[in-house]
C-alpha cells in the first residue's frame, strides 16, 4: 500500500511539474469541401484553432488528380472561413484499377505563429491522409482513394 502511495504522489507531482502544453485542448474549426472523385466522396478538411478563426483571411486548396479521372465539387464547405478550391486534372493517368492517386495542397492564410492542419477524409473509410502546418505554409497530402 506504501508503495502505491508514493507512485501516485509521483504521478501526481509529475501533473503539477509538467502540465500539458498550453493550448493542446484547445477546439478547432474546420472548412469541409467534398469532392466526388470517380464517384467516390472525399472530404478535404482545412482548420485553425477556434481561438484564431477570426484571424484566417483566406483558405485555399488545390487538388490534383489523373488526368483521365472525373471530379467534381459537391459541397463547398466554407462556413468558417473565405476558401477557394481549385481542381486539376492534370496528373498521371490512373491504370483504371486500383486506388486513385490524388494530391492535396492547402494554405491558410493567417499568421505564421498558428498551427493549421488538413485531413483527407472518403466517406466509408475515414481518415485517409493528411498534414499540419503554420499559417501562410503548404501543407501537402498525398493519397490513395479507394
Amino acid at each position: 500500500m506504501r508503495k502505491l502511495l508514493v507512485v501516485m504522489a509521483a504521478l501526481v507531482a509529475g501533473a503539477v511539474l509538467y502540465p500539458a502544453a498550453a493550448g493542446s485542448a484547445e477546439e478547432w474549426c474546420w472548412n469541409d469541401p467534398t469532392l466526388a472523385i470517380n464517384g467516390r466522396a472525399v472530404h478535404f478538411q482545412i482548420g485553425a484553432p477556434i481561438s484564431k478563426k477570426e484571424l484566417v483571411r483566406n483558405t485555399a486548396l488545390t487538388v490534383v488528380i489523373p488526368s483521365n479521372v472525373s471530379a467534381n465539387l459537391t459541397g463547398a464547405g466554407n462556413e468558417n472561413f473565405p476558401m477557394s478550391v481549385t481542381l486539376l486534372q492534370t496528373g498521371a493517368p490512373w491504370l483504371g484499377f486500383g486506388p486513385i492517386p490524388v494530391s492535396a495542397t492547402a494554405v491558410v492564410s493567417v499568421d505564421g505563429s498558428v498551427p493549421t492542419a488538413l485531413k483527407v477524409v472518403q466517406a466509408n473509410l475515414g481518415e485517409i491522409g493528411g498534414a499540419s502546418g503554420l499559417g501562410g505554409v503548404s501543407m501537402l497530402a498525398p493519397v490513395l482513394v479507394q
